[in-house]
């Protein structure tokens, strides 16, 4: 997959949805950060499974 966006808007982002990550789970999968392609851009997902963040970057999505 290659994706192009501005370095600001997705280190902002990044930062957002990173709120949701727990620093002490007994589930490793909540530690992470779900990245999908839209036909918008980018899509950043993060839960605690308590709350969810997700955050739509602006991207170029070169390949699948």
């Amino acid at each position: 997959m290659k994706v192009t966006c501005r370095p600001a808007v997705l280190g902002q982002a990044l930062q957002v949805v990173s709120r949701a990550i727990s620093s002490r789970t007994t589930l490793p999968i909540l530690n992470n950060i779900l990245i999908e392609t839209t036909a918008e851009g980018l899509a950043l997902t993060a839960t605690n499974l308590e709350i969810g963040i997700r955050k739509l970057v602006p991207a170029e999505v070169a390949a699948e």
